[in-house]
This record gives structure tokens, sequence and C-alpha cells, in this order.
């Protein structure tokens, strides 16, 4: 009580996440696992600190207990060097210690080190304890289970709050795009995260194997987020789930990852080829943003008046640019809003173009490493989606069990949101996508891992 009159006193009502914080810290030390799925439930309900000029950029309370949770894999580490052998020779480890290493290398020659290494870190405090501490976690189904209702649960308490505020302004597609602040910073990454857990939902839903009680928890939950989705008026989220439908009819007709691998290769090498005449096609598009649920679909392919689809084409050309100068190692992990200004040409600037770098980055998952630390930065990242698609692939054509074979259909469809997202913006800089995002990984892992012991089980 003291505290918070404290706390009110000084204006600092950002620090009344300093009981949820104490909590944490209170679980870190006596009950770990329990702090993991504290965590969990808290990313959607986190605030970034960033929009409230306290001089740096840091999600409470998740983000402390994630670093806190990374020193104790450090200590227990040089304590037990004991190794999972399985996790540490599987595609999706290999890939992700190529993606830490080629950024460690980046890190070194980076434009700005001291931004690239505590880029660097952040990624650690993400990766570490979300994918191998929790790979052991999810070895257990109910885990698996835990995760998404935890996170379902919590993100529509966000979905509640934000709904009653957009109603307060009719619902107007300008309101749309920051009343989901502060647990938010913008719609595009609410609208990700609602289309990533959709999956979960719809999977749970139209399973013959779920009680009706799940099915009644599935449609309501399924609901609730469909409003959201739709509110969210992200376009990209929008058109995520229509890639998502597009991976599950490969999965169902078992098709196989390689020519959906290819498939995707080939529309990238049309997409190239004809650049010039896409681009003219589109550019006779001039359907503006808007409340209007087909005119906002229309306006996500017109590069003429729209001031967000240029503006992030303006992004995308400057990311190529800084490669153009710095093909191998790149400007630095997380320099790309630090150094793209000056990459900007007067013909291409926007009304909401910015050389002060604080107004997002290369708005690509794929381009933002090509920019930042080369050629081998792009693989590193490919490698890493690519290995994760790949296994979800495989995990689902062989699995050992009904149950192994819908959390493969799902974490699958789910991260194929995301992928597909992150050719239009990036968030795995924050605890918003991240969580979620590693923590499919490890999810993934672990169904592997499941399907192995199955067959050894059978073996015997």
């Amino acid at each position: 009580m003291v505290l918070n009159l404290v706390f009110i006193s000084y204006d600092n009502y950002y620090l009344f996440a300093f009981p949820l914080v104490l909590v944490g810290l209170l679980l870190l030390l006596f009950a770990q696992e329990y702090a993991y799925w504290f965590i969990i439930f808290l990313t959607p309900l986190s605030i970034n600190l960033d929009r409230l000029d306290i001089g740096f950029a840091i999600a409470l309370p998740t983000e402390p207990l994630l670093i806190a949770l990374l020193l104790f894999f450090l200590l227990k580490l040089f304590q037990n060097i004991r190794t999972d052998t399985f996790l540490l020779k599987h595609p999706i480890t290999l890939a992700i210690f190529f993606y830490l290493t080629w950024m460690l290398v980046t890190s070194f020659t980076s434009e700005d080190p001291l931004v690239s290494f505590k880029y660097l870190l952040a990624r650690l405090w993400f990766i570490v304890p979300l994918y191998f501490m929790a790979f052991p976690l999810y070895k257990k189904t109910k885990n698996i289970y835990r995760f998404f209702w935890l996170s379902i649960t919590s993100l529509s308490l966000v979905i509640i709050y934000t709904t009653i505020i957009h109603y307060k302004y009719n619902f107007s597609e300008e309101v749309g795009r920051w009343v989901m602040s502060p647990f938010y910073n913008d719609h595009t990454a609410y609208g990700m995260i609602v289309a990533l857990f959709i999956p979960f939902l719809l999977s749970l839903f139209f399973w013959s194997k779920s009680s009706r009680r799940i099915k009644l928890l599935a449609f309501s939950f399924s609901v609730l987020l469909f409003i959201a989705l739709y509110l969210s008026y992200s376009r990209a989220a929008w058109l995520s789930l229509v890639v998502a439908i597009f991976v599950f009819a490969f999965l169902k007709l078992k098709i196989r990852f390689s020519y959906l691998f290819l498939f995707s290769f080939l529309v990238l090498i049309f997409t190239v080829l004809n650049q010039q005449a896409i681009s003219d096609r589109l550019s006779k598009n001039s359907s503006q943003s808007s409340g209007n649920f087909v005119e906002h679909v229309e306006s996500s392919s017109n590069i003429m008046t729209d001031a967000s689809n240029l503006e992030r084409i303006n992004r995308w050309k400057c990311a190529i640019r800084l490669f153009d100068k710095r093909k191998f190692f790149g400007w630095g992990p997380g320099t790309y809003q630090f150094v793209y200004g000056p990459m900007q040409r007067s013909d291409e600037r926007t009304i909401i173009s910015t050389n002060s770098g604080d107004a997002g980055t290369a708005h690509s998952e794929y381009l933002g490493p090509l920019a930042e630390s080369g050629i081998f930065g792009l693989l590193a990242i490919l490698a890493v989606f690519l290995s994760l698609m790949y296994t979800g692939f495989k995990v689902y054509k062989k699995a050992g069990t009904a149950q192994i074979k819908l959390l493969a259909l799902i974490s699958t469809i789910a991260l194929s949101t995301y992928l597909s997202h992150g050719f239009l913006n990036n968030f795995l800089d924050t605890d918003k996508a991240s969580v979620p995002f590693w923590t499919l990984a490890a999810i993934l892992l672990a169904l592997d891992w499941q399907n192995q012991q199955i067959k050894e089980k059978e073996t015997f």
C-alpha cells in the first residue's frame, strides 16, 4: 500500500508491475517451472517500457524474468554439463546454433557493436529459456496444451479490454491501429498473435476426439479471436491465415515438404522475373485502407497511394541497398533502424518516413537479417525457419499417435502464420512474438522426441 502511494505521487504508474516482478523472482528462486508458466501467461499482458520515455526498452514483467532464467541456465550448465544428444543434434538446434554464431560474428564487425551485442543478448534470453530450457517440459503432452490455454486465456483478457475501448470509438479503423496499447504497440503485432493461436482452437473444435466441453470452450474462444482478428484491421494477419489454409491442405493431403518448398521457391522466382509486370499491375490499384473489409483487403496491393504499403516498400529497398554495400557481414544485428536513413531516396519517402530510427525496422524477418548480417544472416534465419517447417511435416507424417499428429498439425500451421507474416513485418525482437515462436520450436522438438520414443519401444 505504501509503495503504491509512492508510485502514484511520482506519477510512475508503470511501477505497478513491481509486485508481478517480485512474485516472478520468488518463483525463480523456489519454483522455476511455475516461473516459466508465469512468463507464458503474462506475455500477452506485458508492457514495453519504450513507450514511457524512461530511456530503455524492455517488456515488463516478462523480459526481466527471462533474463533471470537465462542466468539460472548458465549456472546450472557450469555445475552440470550433461547434454541431451537428441536436443543438440537435432536440425532445429543446429540451425539455431548457426543463426546465433553468425550473429555473434557480425556483432564484432558491426557498425555499432554495442547495439549488436545488446541485440544478441536479447536473442539469447528468448531462445535459451524458451527453447533449450523448455524442451524437457514439453516432453509431457499436457504441458503443450497448458501453453496454448494459458496464452489464449491471457490474450483473451487483452482482446476484451481492446474491444471495449474500441467500442467507445465506434470501432473506427483509424483508432484500431493503436487501441490495443499499452499491451501491443500497434495493430499488426496484435493481429499477428491472434492469427497464430486460431489454428489451435479450430483444430480442437473439429477434432473428433475432443470432449463436448473442450469443443464448447474452443468455439467460444474462436469467436472472440476472430472478432479480434477482424477488428485488428491487419491485412498481413488476415493473409497469414490464407497461407495457413494452404499449409493445412499440404499436410492433410500428405504432400511432401520438399514439394511445398519447391512450390514456394518457384513462386519466388516467378515474382522476381515478373516484378516489373506485377508492379505495373499493382500500380493500377488505388484502394485505400478503410473500415470496409473488402476495400481494406484490396488496399493490401495498392503500391501507388497507400502510405503503409509505400513505407514498407521504402524500408525493403533500403534493406537491399544496405546489403549491396556490405554483402558479407552486413551492418550489424539490430542496427538497421539506425543506418537505413541515408539509404532512402526522396522520391520513395512517404508521409510516415523518418530518419530517427524510432518507427520500426525493415518490416521483414528476411530482409532485416540480410541487411544486418549479410547473405549468411539471411541463410541462417532461413535455416531456422525451414528446419521448423521440415520437422513439423516430418512429425505429422510419422506421428505415432493421433495426439502427436494433432499437435504437430497445430504447431506447424501456427508457425506458418508467423513465417508468412514475416514477409511484411518483423516481431522476433519482442516478447510478444518470440515467446510463442520459440516455444512452438521447442514443442515441435518435443513431439519429434516423442515419436522417437514410440519407435524405439516398437523396435524392442
